[in-house]
């Protein structure tokens, strides 16, 4: 029954925040799934103003909410669904830097620790890539084109860290008139992620944790922008949950 009221609450809250807001964060590097793979995340970004005669609507209103879910088509490009401040949309990611492949055989065609072929797929320290996305906005109608650029060094196999700007051409909040504005955003973040090997009944925790960074430049007071985002193909069961319990 507990779990039952926490998952309503969460769901609740989840929607509340996506009902309103702004439409900035990224929140994923610039590395692609690979083909066939799957990956998703959810984060929320608040800005910090620094102002006495700040008020919580401003804040509120200019917060950053979503989510999202991605496949590989290829090694090279990604496709997913969007739900968050943004209204619910697709988007697609290319990386535009070469996938590197590794294979672990010998010359005689097999493994040295296997005796079966085995082939694993190797990452490049340094990535650049595109992401689009195209959004219904639920508040003022219409359709709101959203682009990144997006490079990324990686350190290792748990570390990242990633970089770029963003664009999108969007009606101010607050606004009933549909007058959309151009909104530019330069953002900076890491992202750690665990290992996949994790103690039995811990597998739900999220694989993948991101903290991001951002200066939007087209807000009338200027803020910084603070986010957390989670990873992991289990998100979209753990939102499926929240809203099935909304439904019971």
């Amino acid at each position: 029954m507990k779990k039952k009221y926490v998952n309503l609450g969460i769901g609740f809250v989840f929607l509340g925040i996506i009902s309103t807001g702004c439409f900035f964060g990224t929140f994923q590097t610039a590395q692609t799934l690979g083909a066939g793979n799957v990956g998703s995340a959810a984060y929320v970004m608040i800005p910090t103003y620094a102002y006495s005669d700040t008020t919580m609507e401003d804040i509120v209103k200019n917060m950053s909410a979503g989510g999202f879910f991605q496949i590989g088509a290829t090694d090279n490009f990604d496709v997913g669904l969007y739900l968050g401040t943004a209204g619910l949309g697709a988007q697609g990611k290319l990386r535009l830097t070469p996938t590197r492949k590794t294979s672990k055989k010998t010359r005689s065609g097999r493994t040295r620790s296997a005796g079966r072929r085995s082939k694993r797929r190797s990452y490049n320290p340094f990535d650049l890539a595109t992401l689009f996305t195209i959004n219904y906005d639920f508040t003022h109608g219409g359709l709101i084109p959203k682009g990144d650029l997006i490079g990324s060094f990686r350190f290792g196999e748990y570390f990242s860290l990633y970089g770029g700007g963003q664009i999108f051409y969007a009606p101010k909040i607050g606004e009933t008139a549909i007058n959309k504005y151009v909104n530019k955003q330069l953002f900076v973040g890491f992202n750690v992620r665990r290992s996949e090997k994790v103690i039995p009944g811990m597998d739900w925790i999220p694989n993948s944790l991101y903290i991001e960074f951002a200066y939007p430049l087209d807000l009338e007071k200027r803020t910084f922008m603070f986010g957390i985002g989670i990873g992991g193909a289990n998100l979209p069961a753990l939102f499926g949950s929240c809203l099935g319990s909304m439904g019971n």
